[in-house]
């Protein structure tokens, strides 16, 4: 389906239960989605979200459960409340840097999340209501190279199953033995910068949990007896 050119702004409840909507292009110039505009779209797929696009409203995807994938564009600031509840299908997101906070239920009983992109270098300020009844401990989230350590300490983003450099596969490991997390790494990588878990840079790896970073590129939690 293709909405015509020239519309700005797609009205609340425009296409909620539309159940012979498959795949849907929403054309340039539209800034608005409004609350409940696709909710209960049974049978949607695919969803093409244009650049102009800037605020999308509370449940307006709600219960598009084949839903598979979504990307929103830079400008849009928030992830309304209940945008994305009930997508069962949902397995990749991916937000823009522009994204400052995710409200309660955004993404909650997404059953089948694997990889969640954030390009914001900042965490989004959000609660582990967000992601009610979704299994974040076995999905990988990607983020800037920069701010792997700051999700990672974050106390709702830390709770992903691995935190990633985007582009790059980067992961942080699972609690480890020191020893063990070190004879893992290919090559002659070494250590290059270790942190606690307050985000406080350290000489040398402290007993108990360490975030460290090694030359290969990747960055591990490594538990220090």
């Amino acid at each position: 389906t293709v909405i015509p050119a020239g519309v700005t702004e797609i009205g609340r409840y425009a296409f909620q239960s539309c159940m012979g909507l498959q795949n849907i292009v929403i054309p340039e110039g539209v800034t608005l989605i409004n609350n409940y505009a696709f909710s209960d779209c049974m049978n949607l797929m695919s969803v093409n979200l244009p650049t102009t696009l800037t605020d999308i409203g509370d449940y307006a995807f709600e219960g598009c459960i084949l839903l598979s994938s979504i990307d929103i564009p830079d400008g849009v600031s928030s992830i309304n409340q209940g945008t994305f509840l009930g997508c069962a299908s949902l397995s990749s997101v991916t937000i823009p840097a522009s994204v400052k906070d995710i409200e309660d239920e955004a993404f909650a009983e997404c059953a089948r999340l694997a990889e969640f992109y954030c390009l914001a270098e900042n965490c989004p300020t959000v609660s582990i209501e967000a992601f009610t009844d979704t299994p974040i401990e076995e999905a990988a989230l990607y983020v800037p190279e920069a701010s792997v350590v700051k999700y990672e300490l974050d106390e709702i983003w830390g709770m992903f199953g691995s935190v990633n450099v985007i582009g790059g596969g980067v992961e942080v490991a699972p609690n480890k033995d020191a020893e063990t997390a070190i004879d893992n790494l290919k090559g002659d990588a070494k250590i290059v910068s270790v942190y606690n878990l307050g985000g406080q840079q350290n000489a040398r790896m402290q007993r108990g949990i360490n975030i460290v970073r090694m030359s290969d590129g990747t960055t591990r939690k490594v538990l220090k007896q």
